[in-house]
């Protein structure tokens, strides 16, 4: 559900920002991770939709409710039909779904409906291929998680802009229904398999002269034969630089910087 709560949180934000402008940012989702973080997962065929209004305290939003007979049912679907909503497009993350036609459905429940956005990895079953293979594979493989991520490291250029260059040798450390110890590829990527479902902590090591953006580490949580990917960035660490004095008078500390 973690990619409904970003939608509705980047949605809420934008919407009450100056001007009321809207927009919508995703997290970049693989398979696996989709396929975990869903209630329901379907191939389904579009029959119809409807404008609903869903009231909360004193604010009513609008929505789409999107009727769709199920072709393939993966996980959390029960029935020859269901219903997902989603929002109404323009920038508030929905998806556009066409009658008629068919795609993959990854939904999450929220407020006892299923809901699913453009951040989901809900796709027309022309772009499907890769997900269809991940799902259809889970029977036959192997028993385990897998966490995956990269580092890189942000760095100034002649132009002004930043160059993210992968950053090879971090140590990287998991640690939760078992631990594990690696170090990045000359890609700055890592990956851990075969570990058993249930949360993580994920951290770095942070290399002398850089500082992280944002967290050093990070909370996973994982199913079987699911995944989950981090990233962790780096930038140079900021040095402080000036004078230093010290008035024993009042026994203040000066510091003049610059």
């Amino acid at each position: 559900m973690r990619w409904l709560f970003i939608a509705i949180t980047v949605f809420a934000l934008v919407a009450l920002s100056p001007g009321n402008a809207l927009a919508c940012s995703c997290l970049e989702r693989v398979p696996c991770q989709a396929y975990g973080e869903a209630s329901a997962v379907f191939v389904g065929t579009v029959i119809d939709s409807r404008i609903i209004t869903i009231k909360q305290a004193n604010y009513e939003r609008k929505r789409r409710a999107v009727r769709l007979s199920v072709d393939s049912p993966f996980r959390g679907v029960r029935g020859s039909k269901v219903e997902v909503t989603t929002a109404m497009g323009g920038g508030d993350c929905g998806f556009g779904f066409v009658p008629s036609q068919q795609y993959l459905v990854y939904a999450s429940e929220y407020e006892g409906k299923l809901s699913t956005s453009i951040c989901s990895r809900t796709r027309s079953i022309a772009r499907a291929a890769e997900d269809l293979s991940y799902i259809r594979g889970l029977a036959t493989a192997k028993p385990g998680a897998t966490i995956s991520g990269k580092v890189v490291k942000n760095r100034r250029n002649k132009d002004g802009g930043y160059d993210n260059l992968p950053l090879a040798g971090t140590k990287v450390t998991i640690e939760g229904q078992a631990k594990r110890k690696i170090r990045t590829d000359m890609k700055g990527q890592f990956r851990v398999e075969g570990l058993p479902a249930g949360t993580y902590v994920v951290k770095i090591s942070v290399p002398d002269g850089l500082a992280v953006t944002g967290v050093p580490e990070q909370k996973v949580e994982v199913t079987d034969r699911g995944c989950a990917v981090v990233e962790f960035w780096l930038e140079p660490a900021r040095k402080l630089s000036g004078s230093l004095s010290f008035a024993r008078a009042d026994r203040r500390l000066v510091i003049r910087g610059r």
